[in-house]
């Protein structure tokens, strides 16, 4: 199970140093992964949409 999660933590940190300036990653407080989204194996094609909230932090969605 620990590594399911290491290896998918991995797959959303290579989406989003794709998709995204090397420096936002330290301003990140949280990932959402879209639930029609079925497998983070790089296999389907996914992008990373990033909203400013209200406390002015970075929180990235997941999605197809």
């Amino acid at each position: 199970m620990q590594e399911q999660v290491r290896r998918r933590s991995g797959q959303v940190m290579t989406i989003i140093s794709e998709q995204f300036p090397s420096d936002v990653g330290a301003y990140i407080a949280t990932f959402h992964v879209d639930s029609d989204v079925v497998s983070l194996n790089g296999m389907e094609v996914l992008q990373a949409d990033a909203e400013v909230g209200r406390d002015g932090r970075v929180h990235v969605v997941i999605r197809c």
